[in-house]
């Protein structure tokens, strides 16, 4: 499991389904996440408007935990816990970030 289908700005305006996109990488104080829902909300869709070429979009997911992060944590989470949470999606930074995707690794630790 390398790639999956993820919701991705084109350009300003255009947002596509990629079929191979990357899945963003298990960062230490991270959980991997199996999304199952995701909402929508007005700054998704208004993130088209901003210049955020290969991002993915979405910030609010829920999901089933499937691997974590070896670094510092709050909470002991383990595999096939059920979460909730938001990432910042359209992110320049971290471009794998957003949530319309299959799969999302975010600090919910």
């Amino acid at each position: 499991m390398s790639t999956q289908r993820a919701l991705v700005v084109q350009h300003l305006g255009v947002a596509k389904v990629m079929p191979n996109h990357g899945i963003a990488p298990l960062r230490p104080d991270s959980i991997l996440v199996k999304v199952k829902a995701v909402a929508v909300n007005p700054t998704d869709w208004k993130a088209l408007n901003r210049p955020t070429n290969g991002c993915v979009i979405g910030v609010d997911y829920a999901g089933i935990v499937e691997d974590v992060g070896e670094g510092p944590v709050t909470r002991e989470w383990k595999r096939g816990n059920r979460v909730a949470g938001s990432l910042h999606g359209s992110n320049a930074s971290e471009p794998s970030d957003g949530t319309f995707a299959e799969w999302v690794s975010g600090s919910l630790c």
